[in-house]
């Protein structure tokens, strides 16, 4: 059977897409009138009109991480059932109710039944299916363990997605109180302050220095505040271009891994990045140096993914990982520890496993305790700021009361 891309009328008269799977147009357009659709456009996949642009774009909207969770863990599930990877596949779209991803299993499966592997129908939609995800199911499906190396790409999402909404949750807060906060002082400085302190234009005295400047602050703020915005977002816009530049962007990076708190933590989020990959792909029958190269890549910072680079050359010239890595000099001497043990018994995965918590363990709590000290600064610099303003308009109210 092929797959359609249809656009048809609901009993509404709203227009729907998705796709469909049968042996002709004919039988798609059946099946449309079947569920009470009234057919516009029947197309095989990968055909398109100008007329279905907005469906196009639509059918091929990315899956999220909390999404490709849950369909690897349900995949994982149903192979472990001895379903054929066919049938889990429509499995899994049946129990989609989002459209757009609930499309695109449904075309990864006409892959599948065209002759194509799993990983390489996955490999059609590479935004989607990262390349560690890919080799992942490529390693299962050689091995014959592809439930086996399901189950460990969904807990390893499943984290992802975990400590992502745990920054969230924690960074809803601060974030409310930074935007109220701007507000606030912005709506101090343009408008309150000019109206209380236009009273003292006619004073013959020099006003304080606090209440000079809180005035420059505000005329600044009122008269320029537009030219500051646009500037800002000039600016904004300048430094992502320059970041496409990759000169411009090693430069970057390298500077930040030489500050003093960031660029530790930065070490440490790239090196557990790569060390949990590397155990993913290395207990999924992955070859070592294919799993250094695949888990390299995904090394965000540049000098550090150059450094893993020529460690892997190094092991490929016959050097062992735990000392390759060691002289790149950015992982921590316990990760160091924890990866030339499992060389020695044999349990190389484990080993990057339980080197990867370690580490993400560590990053969790700095996070954790930046945005426990971020409250109390933030109320602090508050407090400074509103009590300036306060005392700027308060001192020439003291200086005409002792004229009196």
């Amino acid at each position: 059977m092929a797959v359609y891309r249809y656009q048809a009328f609901d009993k509404a008269g709203k227009e729907i897409s998705g796709v469909l799977e049968a042996d002709t147009d004919r039988r798609v357009r059946q099946q449309l009138r079947d569920k009470g659709l009234t057919p516009l456009q029947v197309a095989l996949s990968g055909k398109s009109s100008s007329k279905s642009s907005k469906q196009h774009r639509e059918l091929f909207s990315s899956i999220s991480l909390s999404e490709l969770a849950l369909i690897t863990r349900e995949l994982a599930n149903l192979i472990s059932a001895a379903l054929p990877i066919d049938e889990a596949l429509t499995a899994v779209s049946e129990q989609i109710s989002k459209v757009k991803v609930r499309n695109k299993i449904v075309l990864v499966r006409a892959k599948v039944l065209e002759g194509y592997s799993f990983a390489k129908a996955l490999g059609e939609y590479p935004k989607d299916f990262s390349k560690v995800y890919r080799s992942t199911v490529a390693a299962g499906e050689e091995s014959g363990h592809l439930d086996t190396v399901l189950n460990r790409l969904a807990d390893h999402t499943e984290q992802q997605v975990e400590l992502r909404h745990k920054i969230q949750q924690a960074l809803i807060y601060p974030a409310i109180m930074t935007s109220v906060s701007l507000l606030i002082v912005t709506f101090l400085l343009a408008v309150v302050v000019p109206s209380m302190v236009e009273v003292f234009s006619d004073f013959n005295r020099q006003l304080p220095l606090a209440t000079r400047i809180l005035l420059a602050v505000s005329d600044g703020v009122r008269d320029y505040g537009i030219y500051i915005a646009v500037f800002i977002a000039a600016l904004s816009f300048g430094w992502k271009m320059l970041l496409k530049k990759d000169a411009f962007k090693y430069s970057v990076h390298r500077f930040n891994l030489r500050l003093p708190v960031i660029g530790k933590n930065l070490r440490i989020v790239n090196t557990a990045r790569f060390c949990r990959t590397l155990g993913i792909l290395s207990s999924a029958g992955v070859t070592v140096l294919d799993a250094m190269r695949i888990s390299a890549s995904l090394v965000s910072n540049m000098p550090m993914r150059e450094a893993i680079e020529s460690a892997t050359q190094k092991v490929q010239e016959g050097v062992a990982i735990s000392l390759a890595l060691k002289q790149t000099g950015y992982f921590l001497p316990i990760t160091i520890h924890f990866i030339a043990n499992g060389e020695k018994s044999g349990f190389l995965s484990e080993m990057l496993q339980r080197a990867a918590e370690h580490q993400e363990q560590h990053v969790k709590r700095v996070i954790s305790a930046s945005l426990t000290l971020f409250e109390p600064i933030l109320i602090l610099l508050m407090g400074c700021i509103v009590l300036f303003i306060v005392l700027a308009i308060l001192l020439p109210m003291f200086d005409m009361t002792q004229l009196i």
